[in-house]
C-alpha cells in the first residue's frame, strides 16, 4: 500500500462540489505511478468500476443505491468536463459492471501545474470515523482542499529566525475558511465544523492565531508537522506578529 497519493491540481482550478473532490480522492488510491508524471501530463489510474469507487468511500446508500450510483457518475462526468479527468476505454462484458480506464490530466506549467499529496494514514482516518456520508465527504472534500496548500517536506536550515519561518510556511496552509470551502462549494460554517471533525481525528491540527489588527486567522497542518506548526507559531509571537494563539 502506498503511503501517499498525487491528485492533480487542475481540480482546483474552478469550483466543485464535494462529491467531485472525494471521487477524485478515491480514484487516487488507484494510481499507477510513473517516474515522469509532469512530463507526461497524466497520471494512470488502474481500471475499476463504481461499485470499487463507492465502496472506498465507504458510502452507506442509505437513500438507495441508484442515487448513490448516479451521483458518482455525475462527478465523473463533471471532472472530465473540466480536463481533471480522461477516459481512456469503457470495458463493457456481458453480466459485469462496466470497468472504466481513466487518467488524471496533470498541467506542465502555470498556476495549476503538478499535484497534491493526500495521505493514506489521513484518508483512513476520514474514511474509517466519520459515521455519516454526509459529513464524511464534506470532511474529505476539506481536506483535499486544504491539501492544495502543502508542499512536502522542506530541509529547515538553521540559518535565522526568517529562514526558519519561511521553510516551516511549506507544511502550513494559511488560507481563509471562505477560500477553503469556495474550492467545493461550502460556506465558512461548514468548513469549520469539517475541520474540526479533522483534527478531532489527529488529522489537521489547528492554530487560531489573534493578529495585531485585534482580528483572528486560522492556521492549519497536517497533524504529524504539529512541531513545525507550533515552531513557526512561537517564531511569530517573539516577533509579535502573532499576539496570542489558541491550539485546537
Amino acid at each position: 500500500m502506498n503511503e501517499h497519493f498525487f491528485i492533480t491540481n487542475k481540480l482546483y482550478k474552478q469550483p466543485m462540489d464535494e462529491y467531485d473532490f472525494s471521487v477524485l480522492a478515491a480514484l487516487s488510491t488507484f494510481n499507477r505511478y510513473n517516474d515522469a508524471i509532469i512530463e507526461t501530463g497524466k497520471i494512470d489510474i488502474r481500471p475499476l468500476t463504481i461499485d470499487m469507487i463507492i465502496d472506498t468511500l465507504e458510502l452507506r446508500m442509505k437513500k438507495g443505491k441508484k442515487s448513490t450510483v448516479n451521483k458518482v457518475k455525475q462527478s465523473l462526468k463533471t471532472l472530465c468536463e473540466h480536463g481533471v479527468l480522461q477516459v481512456k476505454s469503457k470495458i463493457e462484458s456481458e453480466n459485469l459492471e462496466p470497468r472504466y480506464e481513466l487518467s488524471q490530466s496533470i498541467e506542465k506549467e502555470g498556476k495549476y501545474k503538478g499535484y497534491a499529496t493526500i495521505h493514506y494514514e489521513d484518508l483512513f482516518k476520514i474514511l474509517m470515523n466519520v459515521e455519516k456520508d454526509s459529513e464524511r465527504l464534506k470532511a474529505l472534500a476539506c481536506y483535499v482542499s486544504v491539501s492544495q496548500r502543502f508542499f512536502g517536506k522542506s530541509i529547515i536550515q538553521k540559518e535565522s529566525a526568517f529562514n526558519w519561518i519561511t521553510q516551516y510556511e511549506r507544511a502550513l496552509n494559511f488560507e481563509t475558511l471562505e477560500n477553503i470551502g469556495a474550492k467545493y462549494g461550502k460556506n465558512r460554517r461548514s468548513v469549520l465544523k469539517s475541520l474540526t471533525i479533522l483534527a478531532k481525528l489527529n488529522v489537521f491540527k489547528l492554530a487560531k492565531v489573534k493578529l495585531k489588527s485585534g482580528e483572528f486567522k486560522y492556521i492549519i497542518c497536517r497533524y504529524a508537522e504539529k512541531k513545525k506548526m507550533k515552531n513557526y507559531v512561537e517564531e511569530k509571537l517573539k516577533m509579535k506578529d502573532y499576539l496570542d494563539v489558541i491550539y485546537l
